[in-house]
């Protein structure tokens, strides 16, 4: 089978909440969920970089909330999801539903180092330029 509607997603385990009320038959009802830290950073438009914490919460399967118990607060973690919604009253709600969890090569800044996720460099300065020869003039054709 092919997982090619499926997304992957490297991140810091934040929270395993479980979601629990009661449905409207009268039957009580438990939700594992998953929420993980996401590192972010991107540079503006004047060259400034940013870097910020998202928070992703992931409903989890049934195969997938069995392995929760596998993973700490704190723990580097590659969460494999899909994406899926619903519309309710006009308004429409998107849920990622984690299928697996995976042990991730992550610091706990949340860098990659294993390469599924991109990660963006802080920009740098740009090399000075060469110095022109003795004699005044440099290589450029122009």
């Amino acid at each position: 089978m092919k997982n090619e509607n499926f997304l992957r997603v490297d991140g810091i385990v934040h929270s395993k909440p479980i979601q629990s009320g009661t449905s409207k038959k009268g039957m009580p009802y438990a939700i594992p969920t998953l929420v993980i830290e996401l590192e972010d950073s991107y540079t503006d438009k004047d060259g400034k970089y940013h870097q910020k914490t998202s928070l992703v919460e992931f409903k989890l399967g049934k195969n997938a909330g069995a392995s929760l118990d596998n993973f700490d607060v704190g723990q580097a973690v590659t969460v494999n999801f899909k994406l899926g919604g619903r519309q309710y009253n006009g308004k429409i709600f998107n849920e990622p539903m984690c299928w697996k969890i995976e042990y991730a090569d992550i610091d706990s800044k949340g860098s990659n180092h294993q390469g599924n996720v991109p990660v963006t460099p802080k920009p740098s300065i740009p090399p000075a330029p060469q110095p022109v020869d003795d004699d005044g003039m440099d290589d450029l054709p122009f």
